[in-house]
C-alpha cells in the first residue's frame, strides 16, 4: 500500500540563494517563514538524483491522496526550478526551495521555531547566510494536497550547515556579471597546494 510522503534527509552541498535563517520573511505570512534555496548544477549527478527522489515523491504523494479521495490533481508547483539570469535565460543550474513556518503547534499553542544554524565544525552560527555560501541543508519532504492547487511536496527546512561563508551584501565578480577566468598568480598558487614548487618572479 502507497505511504504517506515524509522523509527526512540531507540535500548535496550547493550555493546559498536569498536566504532567511536569522529572521523570518514575514511579507506574505504574519507568523513568518525561514527560507533558503539551493543552487546545483542542473547536470550534476547530486542535482539529477535529488531532483529524481523529489519526482518520485510527488507520485507517491499523488497516488496516496488519492486513495480516499477522486479527483485529486497534481500540483503546478514543483520545490525546485530552473535557474534564470536576468534576461530570463536559463543558467543551467536548479534551484531547489526550502522553508518552515517560523511557529510550531504545540499543545500550549503555536511557539516559535527556529531552524539551526551551523559552522562547518559544527558551532551554532549566528551570522547572516548571503547568497554563494556553500551550505548543506537538512530538510523533511513532505507531501500535500491543497484542493484545487493540487497535490505535491513541499521540502521544509530543519537545519543548515555552512561550509563557506559569503557575509550578506557581498557579491561574486560572476554575480555582477564578469567572466571570470584563473590568473597566472592564481595558478601557480594552486599547484603549489598540489606539491609543485613555486617559481619566484
Amino acid at each position: 500500500m502507497t505511504q504517506e510522503v515524509n522523509q527526512n534527509f540531507t540535500m548535496p552541498r550547493g550555493k546559498a540563494l536569498w536566504a532567511n535563517l536569522q529572521a523570518p520573511d514575514t511579507k506574505f505570512n504574519p507568523d513568518g517563514v525561514y527560507r533558503i534555496d539551493v543552487v546545483l548544477e542542473a547536470t550534476s549527478d547530486p542535482a539529477k538524483n535529488l531532483k529524481r527522489r523529489i519526482d518520485q515523491a510527488f507520485e507517491q504523494n499523488l497516488e496516496y491522496q488519492s486513495i480516499n479521495k477522486s479527483g485529486v490533481k497534481p500540483s503546478v508547483h514543483f520545490p525546485y526550478k530552473d535557474e534564470e539570469d536576468q534576461d530570463g535565460n536559463p543558467t543551467g543550474n536548479l534551484i531547489f526551495k526550502t522553508k518552515t513556518s517560523a511557529t510550531r503547534p504545540t499543545a500550549r499553542g503555536r511557539v516559535p521555531h527556529r531552524p539551526k544554524v551551523f559552522s562547518r565544525s559544527g558551532q551554532p552560527l549566528d551570522q547572516e547566510v548571503g547568497n554563494g555560501s556553500e551550505v548543506a541543508v537538512n530538510v523533511t519532504m513532505r507531501g500535500h494536497n491543497k484542493g484545487t492547487n493540487g497535490a505535491g511536496v513541499t521540502l521544509y527546512l530543519e537545519a543548515v550547515m555552512v561550509y563557506e561563508l559569503v557575509p550578506v551584501g557581498d557579491r561574486s565578480a560572476e554575480e555582477y556579471g564578469f567572466e571570470v577566468e584563473q590568473d597566472e598568480i592564481e595558478e601557480a598558487f594552486n599547484d603549489a597546494a598540489e606539491g609543485d614548487e613555486i617559481i619566484p618572479f
